[in-house]
């Protein structure tokens, strides 16, 4: 455990890192912004970059603000208008339980009618050039849902199949950021020209015909609608789909010459004219760019420009498909019933629909969890059997825990002192398993007795079945009756292993702090100690645990004077210390140990991983 010695000179290189990577995605939401509002369409209007407000986050609101000042044009209605999307889509994102993309579509529409009414005392416009801006709100609504559905898609983990409706939006979006670079004069309109070649280059080594197809058609007939002389770069990318589906086994540079020969037989067509001469150094460009990405770059780019659509995706499928004869020995898994195995139409639906099956079982599982279970009608219309289908998997779900608790202990008494006033004791009660940390008021043998005497009385009343209130109870009048003056700090913490949900329960006791995926939590404020008062007065948290969490349990002695140390311990500790209880607890204690924490308190901390 050295090296949390070494952690203590401030190693700051993973922290930097997400600085920077905050930073660089913080600056592409402002350039984003600024290309989106620079964009005029139909008569002048600017519409994209007040539907960007809503999902743009701050950085993207600046970048809009930015565009629409030095777009020159109706510079009070805009920013007035996006203004008031910005501020009233964060309000009403809190007080309406609505779908973002519903409320992102009221506020864009409605800060273009309020900018518009201002602005007739304010701008000389025409009735028709009203009436266009009017009809601007509209559209900037519409493309706002559509902006909000694809951020969603992105910020959704990996391997998630898209929706029909998410894909749509995707490309719809991925168009409009590539057409907007285009309006900016010639040299941008070749830029955009090679992006688009770029991106069906990333789609089509990553995804499938009809995916590819799709894609490259949007694109190009996106780049029509903003110049009709597109036409050749919607031509060369149709021939490229086509000719690339029969070559993509054959790897990237495969890829590459099907979209370059595709651009030579556009060339030939137009028989070597300027214009489509032009297409084959946008290929030869963005066929550049496409070899030189490396994979890992190569499927970020592909989660962008098709969030949850790919060949990664599609290959988890086909494995599964793949999975054809063995059927019965995934019966006795997590995935079938026996019901199904003894159907006759189960090669139907564990084959050919296996994503789907296996999908609504699981999505029955966790409705059993919550206590919704219920199949869904498209499911009820499939199969006759679902009645005892859901008595099965119900069966299987309830009769098992989902979670269980690994932990560690490390305590260190005060310096001068033999024993460690604190005192931890870990049992089971039912579902539930409970974790009670009691700190004895002071140090040494006397504090140590004291909380060792509770934690084994809290212990046996509650595995009795007396409820956690009457068994603090009965230790706070032991404690006031005791000869002794006692006082005494408890912290329990009690999780279900079927449902994950967690509680916990303080008196007198320091924080309690969640791991969750490298971040720190914290649950409890101060609370009075027992033993001092004749009514308890406790302070309850409740929260729902996830696979991988880890608690961490700590005597005040840890955060006398502040806990920033611990935060920052936590964002610094490997992989392999925050996975394993035993590891994190042991770095924790050595951190502490060398901060003198230990100085004037006993040490203790207890780290619990939900698995």
């Amino acid at each position: 455990m050295n090296r949390v010695k070494d952690f203590f000179k401030v190693n700051l290189i993973a922290e930097k890192d997400n600085i920077v990577r905050k930073g660089i995605a913080e600056f592409s939401l402002a350039v984003l912004g600024f290309v989106l509002s620079s964009v005029n369409i139909a008569g002048g209007v600017s519409p994209f970059g007040l539907a960007f407000v809503p999902c743009g986050g701050v950085s993207g609101f600046i970048g809009v603000l930015l565009g629409i000042w030095l777009n020159g044009e109706d510079i009070f209605r805009y920013i007035t208008a996006a203004v008031i999307n910005f501020i009233s889509y964060r309000y009403l994102k809190k007080l309406l339980y609505l779908p973002d993309g519903v409320i992102s579509f009221m506020t864009s529409l409605w800060s273009v009618l309020i900018s518009g009414l201002l602005g007739l005392f304010v701008v000389r416009t025409s009735f028709s050039e009203n009436c266009f801006f009017a009809l601007s709100g509209v559209v900037a609504g519409f493309f706002s849902y559509i902006f909000l559905i694809y951020k969603n898609s992105l910020m959704r983990k990996k391997g998630i199949h898209s929706s029909k409706l998410e894909y749509i939006c995707g490309l719809v979006t991925v168009a409009v950021v590539i057409v907007s670079f285009s309006t900016f004069g010639i040299v941008w309109e070749m830029a955009a020209t090679i992006l688009a070649f770029f991106s069906v280059f990333v789609v089509s080594a990553s995804s499938g015909f009809s995916v590819s197809l799709s894609f490259s058609a949007v694109i190009g007939f996106a780049l029509i609608l903003s110049n009709s002389s597109n036409t050749v770069v919607m031509t060369a990318l149709i021939f490229g789909v086509i000719l690339s589906a029969i070559v993509a086994p054959l790897g990237k540079i495969a890829i590459f010459l099907s979209y370059a020969v595709s651009g030579a037989i556009t060339c030939v067509y137009f028989r070597g004219e300027t214009l489509p001469f032009l297409q084959i150094f946008d290929i030869l460009a963005a066929g550049v760019l496409f070899l030189m990405i490396p994979k890992r770059l190569s499927a970020v780019l592909t989660h962008i420009l098709i969030p949850g659509i790919g060949k990664k995706h599609k290959n988890i499928v086909k494995n599964k498909k793949l999975k054809k004869f063995p059927v019965k020995s995934n019966i006795k898994s997590n995935s079938i019933c026996a019901t199904c195995e003894s159907c006759r139409n189960r090669f139907i639906c564990w084959v050919k629909d296996y994503g789907y099956t296996s999908e609504v079982f699981e999505d029955f599982r966790q409705g059993i969890k919550s206590g919704n279970e219920e199949f869904p009608s498209h499911f009820k219309m499939k199969c006759l059997k679902t009645d005892t289908i859901a008595s099965e998997l119900k069966f299987s779900v309830l009769k098992k825990n989902d979670f269980k608790l690994e932990y560690a202990k490390c305590s260190e008494p005060k310096k001068g002192e033999k024993v460690c006033g604190d005192n931890c004791c870990v049992f089971s009660s039912g579902n539930k398993q409970i974790i009670c940390l009691a700190d004895g008021m002071g140090s040494g043998p006397e504090a140590a007795k004291e909380s060792l005497r509770s934690s084994k009385l809290l212990e046996n009343l509650i595995s009795k079945g007396v409820e956690k209130e009457d068994a603090i109870k009965v230790i706070n009048e032991t404690l006031i009756k005791s000869e002794y003056e006692t006082v005494l700090a408890l912290d329990i913490t009690m999780i279900d292993l079927k449902t994950g949900v967690c509680e916990f329960i303080k008196a007198g006791a320091a924080p309690t702090y969640i791991v969750r995926n490298g971040s720190l939590y914290e649950l409890g404020t101060k609370s009075v100690p027992i033993g001092i008062l004749d009514e308890v007065s406790l302070e309850y948290e409740r929260s729902k645990m996830l696979s991988g969490d880890i608690i961490l349990m700590i005597s005040d002695g840890m955060i006398s004077d502040g806990s920033e140390w611990l935060s920052f311990l936590i964002r610094g500790l490997s992989k392999a210390e925050l996975q394993s209880p035993l590891l994190l607890s042991d770095s924790i204690m050595s951190a502490a140990k060398h901060l003198d924490k230990n100085f004037s308190d006993d040490l203790t901390v207890i780290a619990a991983k939900i698995v």
